[in-house]
């Protein structure tokens, strides 16, 4: 393993102003936050959740990357 690159990368990750989104609630998770706000826990509603988080305005300016439950 080449430690150089591997710390290039993890600075590069966690950089000023960047930062890693984790995104893998499990779907008991989701179920808990979805019904929170009064919507319905499907396959598509979960979807168009991480659609919503990954294309807002700022999201491919702040995120480094993204941590994604199996699902996804």
């Amino acid at each position: 393993m080449d430690n150089q690159l591997l710390e290039t990368n993890a600075k590069a990750l966690v950089r000023t102003g960047h930062g890693i989104l984790a995104s893998d609630d499990s779907l008991k998770s989701s179920a808990t936050r979805f019904a929170s706000v009064g919507l319905e826990h499907t396959e598509e509603t979960r979807r168009q959740y991480r659609t919503t988080l990954f294309n807002s305005a700022k999201a491919s300016e702040v995120l480094s990357g993204v941590i994604l439950y199996e699902e996804t």
